[in-house]
């Protein structure tokens, strides 16, 4: 499975990062790099588990986790960015 080939996970990647862009509040931009950062590093661990690196071993409970970690992040960041349309 390669999430970086969906679109809507290049828009989303494109949306945080312009959102990123446009936080002045210099706490809340570093809280929200570190929570970007994650959620990169959410979907290379998703997309390792998939690969038939592994001898095509996958241990559903694990991506599972992975794939709950990168929901929670995602909605923190549209919240963020929808937040910052407010303004």
């Amino acid at each position: 499975m390669h999430l970086t080939k969906f679109s809507r996970y290049q828009k989303d990647k494109d949306l945080f990062l312009e959102v990123l862009g446009k936080i002045t509040n210099p706490t809340l931009k570093k809280e929200m790099e570190k929570s970007y950062d994650l959620f990169c590093k959410q979907t290379q661990l998703i997309e390792s588990a998939h690969s038939s690196t592994y001898g095509g071993y996958i241990r559903p409970q694990s991506v599972k986790e992975n794939v709950d970690i990168m929901v929670a992040i995602r909605r923190k960041l549209y919240k963020v960015a929808k937040d910052l349309d407010r303004t």
